[in-house]
């Protein structure tokens, strides 16, 4: 059986942004995203249990693929656990093609633009404090 690793954060599950509803409690990713070369083409299973819980694990049995087996598992997983938590889209079929459906948090930080890009911020004084940091003020 796979490993799982744990997210941070509080989700409702996956489905549109838009309307807030929820589709389904597992969605798919490709590792290419954090990985570059040595993932392309590893599919990860992200899994939100009934708690609102993130568990995020290799598609593939990660101790019979010859190819998955050669790499440190736990490694990998923290780094897609990290990305998952940040990632906007998932798939919904695990071979990382068809409907693409949105990560719904409990409790989404408001999204803020700041000098042409975007980010989040937990208040006005998260971001105050963030520009006179980077203004040396």
């Amino acid at each position: 059986m796979n490993n799982k690793k744990k997210c941070n954060g509080k989700f409702k599950g996956f489905g549109d942004y838009e309307t807030g509803k929820v589709e389904t409690n597992v969605a798919y990713f490709d590792g290419y995203a954090f990985g570059d070369r040595i993932l392309e083409g590893v599919m990860f299973k992200a899994e939100i249990d009934a708690k609102g819980i993130m568990y995020v694990s290799f598609v593939d049995d990660s101790k019979t693929d010859p190819y998955l087996c050669q790499l440190n598992e736990n490694h990998w997983l923290e780094n897609a656990a990290e990305y998952a938590e940040h990632n906007d889209e998932f798939c919904v079929d695990p071979s990382g093609s068809g409907d693409v459906v949105d990560l719904l948090e409990v409790n989404p930080k408001p999204v803020v633009q700041r000098m042409g890009t975007m980010g989040t911020a937990s208040s006005l004084a998260d971001v105050l404090v963030s520009v006179k940091a980077r203004m040396k003020v």
